[in-house]
């Protein structure tokens, strides 16, 4: 009988590379713990103008980068900042761009971006995303996933106070 997993059991992260995309390599990384997210979803791969970035979903997102698919830097916890939730990842033609949730203080979800050129260093304060009830007041939101094409990206995410109401961001740069 094979064992039950339980929803946080992450499978090792292997990279693998090829000079050909025939012939294939493995390498060994990222410890089993190092990306799990604590939701148990599965960590997150884009490739951008400074290679990899790998991160962990969620609160307290862990992020490593690599140049090249075999050696990888393992950043800071510090990284980005304590009160984003880390939703989706993306590379484009100039750098990355994260989304997901900006905790604030009153315990409200925003909808927010960081932006890195690099995938090491991560604009602060977030770009939040603006979203509005019929009243014009600010509602709770946030980012479950990111497109980019030619011409920007699109944010897809949720509102609180409209159950199932899906919201929409476009942006040129991110």
């Amino acid at each position: 009988a094979l064992p039950i997993s339980s929803p946080t059991d992450v499978p090792p992260t292997i990279s693998w590379t090829s000079p050909d995309g025939r012939a294939w390599t493995p390498h060994a990384l990222l410890p089993t713990d190092w990306l799990a997210a604590p939701t148990g979803g599965p960590p997150l791969f884009s490739v951008g103008p400074a290679g990899v970035v790998a991160a962990s979903s969620g609160p307290a997102a862990r992020i490593a980068t690599s140049t090249d698919g075999v050696e990888w830097q393992y950043l800071p916890t510090s990284t980005l900042p304590s009160e984003f939730a880390l939703d989706d990842l993306r590379g484009t033609s100039t750098g990355y761009v994260a989304v997901g949730r900006w905790m604030t203080g009153d315990n409200r979800r925003e909808a927010a971006s960081l932006w890195s050129a690099d995938g090491r260093h991560w604009s602060e304060p977030p770009a939040i995303l603006p979203t509005s009830s019929d009243t014009g007041s600010n509602v709770g939101s946030a980012v479950a996933s990111l497109v980019v094409g030619r011409d920007g990206m699109i944010a897809v995410g949720r509102g609180d106070t409209t159950p199932g109401a899906t919201l929409w961001w476009q942006s040129s740069d991110g």
